[in-house]
């Protein structure tokens, strides 16, 4: 999240979706090979796509607000 000092203070909320699905696979202790902005390979392939396809806008809202 970053944050403007100046007038009038606007706030940004900045996801890496590849983060967030690499974080999901090893929450879940599915094996993956990291790429720097995404994933080479996974031991779970549709897993992987049913996590990348639930990063809704909602999910996004409800992780703003509990910040």
């Amino acid at each position: 999240m970053k944050f403007s000092s100046y007038f009038p203070y606007n706030a940004k909320l900045c996801i890496n979706g590849h983060e967030y699905a690499k974080r999901q696979l090893a929450k879940e202790k599915i094996a993956f090979a990291a790429l720097d902005n995404g994933v080479l390979w996974c031991a779970d392939p549709q897993r992987l796509q049913k996590i990348c396809d639930g990063l809704s806008a909602d999910k996004i809202d409800a992780l703003l607000r509990k910040g």
